[in-house]
């Protein structure tokens, strides 16, 4: 679903870990977009939108998304060891 998202929003995703009870996504994305927007667009795709299509999860599953977040914008310098976090991830 994040990577379909990613299509339609016209990002690319970087790096992307699922862990238990959050996400790690790096995008690039054009310089223009608002990073709250993609935020939010992202959100409806991994909470709102199963929970509209699937009636039983509208109830049944706890709240997917929270109102904590990060997000920051990077330089190409600071790329690599935003890849090797997300990726350190797995392990912890």
């Amino acid at each position: 679903m994040l990577h379909q998202k990613a299509q339609e929003v016209d990002v690319t995703i970087e790096a992307l870990e699922i862990m238990s009870d959050h996400i790690h996504l790096f995008i690039k994305s054009h310089p223009t977009d608002a990073p709250q927007r993609l935020r939010n667009r992202f959100r409806e795709t991994t909470s709102l939108s199963p929970r509209l299509k699937y009636s039983p999860l509208r109830f049944n599953l706890p709240i997917m998304c929270s109102k904590s977040n990060f997000i920051g914008s990077i330089s190409h310098v600071y790329e690599g060891t935003v890849k090797r976090y997300i990726e350190m991830q797995k392990s912890s």
